[in-house]
This record gives C-alpha cells, sequence and structure tokens, in this order.
C-alpha cells in the first residue's frame, strides 16, 4: 500500500519511485501523515475541486474520502482539514463541523486560515467579534503571522489604537520577527552602559 501510494505521487508530480519509497521509508513515522495529504491532495487535484466533475475524478474523490474520514475519526488534525475541503460543496454541514472541531482544539493551521480570510475582507476590523478570539488563539500560539496581522488591523483603526498598537508591536518583536519595528513611533530604548560598573586597570 506504501509503494502504491508512492507511486501515485510519482505520476502526478514526475518523480523518481525509488526516491519517493526510500523518503517515506527513512520518515516511517511520519508516512501516515505524508500520506494522508497525498491523498487529499490527489483527490482536489484531480477531480478538479470538491465538485468531482469527472468519473474517474469522483471515484478518487470517493475512496479519497473514506480514507480520510477514518482518520478523521481518529482525530487526525491534518484528515480533517483535507475532508473539510473535500466535502465543502457537498456537504457543508459536515465541513463546518469539522472546522468548529479544530477550531476547538486551537489547530494553528486552520486559524490562520480562517484569519487569512478575515484579513482579506477586512470585516470588522481588529476588534470583529468572530476575529478576535481566533487572534487570541494564534497569538497565544506563537504564531508570527497573527501577530503581525494584528497589529496591522490595529494600526488601521480610526484612531488607531496607539497602547495596544505598541503591545502588539512588541509581542511581534519577541518573536524575533522585525515585521513589528514600523509599528513603533520611536525606537526602543536600552539601558545605558555605566562604564564605572568595571574596575579601573591598577598597574602594578
Amino acid at each position: 500500500m506504501l509503494a502504491q501510494l508512492a507511486f501515485i505521487k510519482v505520476d502526478w508530480l514526475k518523480e523518481n519511485p525509488a526516491n519517493v519509497i526510500e523518503t517515506l521509508k527513512q520518515y516511517r513515522k511520519n508516512a501516515k501523515p505524508v500520506l494522508l495529504a497525498r491523498i487529499g491532495e490527489l483527490a482536489l487535484s484531480l477531480d478538479g475541486g470538491p465538485s468531482g466533475t469527472g468519473k474517474d475524478g469522483r471515484v478518487w474523490r470517493d475512496t479519497a474520502i473514506q480514507s480520510l474520514s477514518r482518520a478523521a475519526e481518529k482525530g487526525h488534525a491534518g484528515a480533517m482539514r483535507l475532508l473539510a475541503e473535500l466535502t465543502k460543496g457537498a456537504a457543508p454541514a459536515q465541513a463546518g463541523k469539522l472546522l468548529a472541531e479544530l477550531r476547538s482544539r486551537g489547530d494553528l493551521e486552520t486559524l490562520l486560515a480562517d484569519l487569512s480570510a478575515g484579513m482579506k475582507e477586512k470585516t470588522g476590523g481588529g476588534k470583529s467579534p468572530l476575529l478576535q478570539p481566533l487572534f487570541e488563539q494564534a497569538r497565544k500560539l506563537g504564531s508570527n503571522n497573527a501577530c503581525a496581522w494584528y497589529a496591522q488591523l490595529i494600526s488601521e483603526t480610526q484612531p488607531p489604537q496607539e497602547q495596544e498598537l505598541r503591545k502588539a508591536a512588541l509581542d511581534l518583536l519577541s518573536l524575533h520577527d522585525e515585521r513589528g519595528m514600523p509599528y513603533l513611533k520611536e525606537p526602543l530604548s536600552f539601558p545605558r552602559k555605566n562604564s564605572t560598573s568595571f574596575p579601573l586597570r591598577q598597574d602594578a
């Protein structure tokens, strides 16, 4: 089964079968997540999207949904995300339930996808009742992108909330992300070195 799925990947990406199988063997512990992701990607690619237009695409899509459903029942987050993507057109209620489960778990990929969509729409600004809890979850998980997007939304409010914006910028800088620098009105002040803190050299 492992080799069969590896060859399916080869047909799609035109890779060397031996290299693909060797890679999967090398990362055997992570092989299941990799293969589940590949199943979902192939299903979306071959059938032209969630609608499943072609006959071959529908057959592959049904097979993929069965495999992903079994993994999702066992709590596999990646399978749940892919399953939600595959079923959002045909069964939007099921897709919504899966995404709600992932949000409640604090699944970072799902949170960032929601925030990215919210940033494009710019609905309600940084204080949107829908976006705010997602921002809080993602920022607590240490997401650089969530911190940067949050600072951007606060800076675009009229008038900007300076104190909260500065805190958002400092949070971003604490993650070693320089995208926080433009949001600071003044440069960070560091304590000056005291030259008298070291004893002067005494010549013998």
